[in-house]
């Protein structure tokens, strides 16, 4: 996931953003206990299913290249 596919998955758990004080460079991000545990849960699906997708995409791969062998 990019950085902004983070910060934005962050905002649908209900995290909440605001500048800093002083007109500083830095983001601050505030949540409760629940939204916390529902982005680690999104967080963990969606390395779960981009890891499996990755996973099927390439022994799919490999049970082609095996077959182009055999020929």
């Amino acid at each position: 996931m990019t950085k902004e596919q983070i910060l934005e998955l962050a905002k649908t758990c209900g995290f909440c953003d605001f500048a800093g004080d002083a007109g500083e460079d830095i983001n601050y991000w505030d949540c409760e206990e629940e939204q916390l545990l529902k982005f680690a849960q999104a967080i963990h699906e969606n390395g779960y299913n981009e890891g499996y997708s990755e996973g099927y995409e390439s022994s799919t791969m490999s049970s082609k290249m095996n077959m182009w062998e055999e020929e």
